[in-house]
């Protein structure tokens, strides 16, 4: 039978993917030990917006935290509709502004939300999702994102793909790779900018990938 990595539990007889452990509490965790750093300063995803001049009408952020990006993007008028996704358990963290709204689901489980966006944001969060579900991330952000779509990466870049223990909790791993690969493999999508910043195993790149189904395929007779 085919068999799915889980994570050890401490105490109990059973475990639990990176996901569920994220769901369970981590993220909240995550949440206290970064909230003082979050905002729109420095904002790699935020500077690649205005650099390239990007509008969107609606935009979904995976990994969205408490909102301030959505927020900030909302407020400067570079989207009019937005929705956040987020595995944080406890609601009292989101802000739950009148222009939107977060739900708590992780990366692979957005099934709720409805096709349109034009803009999906990965903000800082597939290095810890479960590699058995990249598939299905990509597959869920693809059905989500209207053709002629933004795409929005930002997260570590590996040409190698490697793991490394996650620090703050133990059996947790953060993941390294080009995740723009997991969309890239399908010719309806391509680069339309992308920035590094870092150098080593700390190195991070901001991709922005723009959706062209219209156009994948030349026609030859």
């Amino acid at each position: 039978s085919l068999m799915v990595r889980r994570l050890p539990k401490s105490g109990m007889g059973f475990s639990m993917k990176q996901s569920e452990v994220f769901r369970k509490g981590e993220a909240n965790a995550w949440y206290e030990r970064n909230k003082n750093k979050l905002g729109p300063d420095n904002d790699p995803i935020i500077d690649m917006i205005q650099a390239n001049k990007l509008k969107f009408e609606r935009t979904l952020e995976i990994g969205c935290s408490n909102g301030w990006r959505l927020q900030w993007l909302i407020d400067n008028g570079y989207t009019v509709l937005a929705s956040g996704a987020d595995p944080i358990a406890d609601s009292a963290y989101f802000k739950q502004p009148k222009q939107f709204h977060i739900y708590g689901m992780d990366a692979a489980s957005i099934s709720g939300f409805a096709e349109g966006f034009d803009c999906v944001i990965y903000g800082w969060c597939l290095y810890l999702c479960d590699p058995e579900d990249y598939f299905r991330i990509a597959m869920e952000g693809d059905r989500v994102l209207k053709d002629g779509g933004f795409l929005i990466i930002h997260d570590f870049n590996s040409m190698v793909p490697h793991k490394r223990p996650y620090h703050h909790k133990e059996g947790v791993y953060s993941h390294k790779m080009n995740f723009a690969k997991l969309w890239l493999c399908h010719p309806g999508y391509h680069v339309y900018r992308a920035q590094q910043s870092g150098e080593g195993d700390s190195e991070c790149m901001t991709w922005i990938l723009r959706k062209n189904m219209a156009g994948a395929f030349q026609v030859r007779k």
